[in-house]
């Protein structure tokens, strides 16, 4: 059985203020030498954002531009796609 624990999935999330504007994002997992995992997130093949759970389970942005409803956003909707795998 293959591991998918790092597979890249798609989410489709709202980013910035504008509730019309939706994205589809393609999210890489890839591990760290702490063990704790960050995620790459792409729009159309551009990498727009590396997200990760700071050490008070909150997310963070550890590169890239989006603000923190954006960043909080996809951070559930990783949390739920890593929750349903199991």
């Amino acid at each position: 059985m293959k591991d998918t624990k790092y597979q890249k999935f798609n989410i489709s999330i709202n980013i910035g203020d504008k509730p019309y504007k939706v994205f589809d994002l393609q999210i890489q997992p890839e591990d760290t030498t702490d063990g704790v995992p960050f995620y790459i997130c792409e729009t159309n093949g551009v990498e727009i954002s590396r997200l990760r759970k700071d050490e008070k389970n909150q997310w963070e942005q550890i590169w890239g531009d989006l603000d923190t409803r954006t960043i909080n956003n996809i951070g559930k909707a990783i949390e739920m796609h890593d929750s349903s795998r199991f």
